[in-house]
């Protein structure tokens, strides 16, 4: 009876250890793909060469987020 109480203890024990794992792993990468992506960096490349630019392509998921730094300051809307 106490071998299978600790065999369950460190099957529980282990379960969270992954789960923390998990969580960290993913918040890595969130952090990574928001900060580091190719988005990202070709937004921040591509904004000092095209000021004067008024109307390019967003080929992003998420407009809303980097839409403000994609566009023209006059212009509202992408392009599609």
């Amino acid at each position: 009876m106490l071998s299978n109480f600790k065999a369950s203890c460190i099957l529980a024990a282990i379960q969270v250890v992954f789960q923390f794992y998990y969580f960290i792993i993913g918040q890595l990468l969130q952090y990574f793909f928001v900060n580091f992506s190719a988005f990202y960096v070709l937004s921040n490349f591509y904004v000092s060469f095209l000021p004067k630019s008024t109307s390019f392509f967003v080929l992003v998921a998420n407009a809303a987020s980097f839409g403000p730094v994609l566009l023209h300051p006059m212009q509202k809307y992408a392009t599609m």
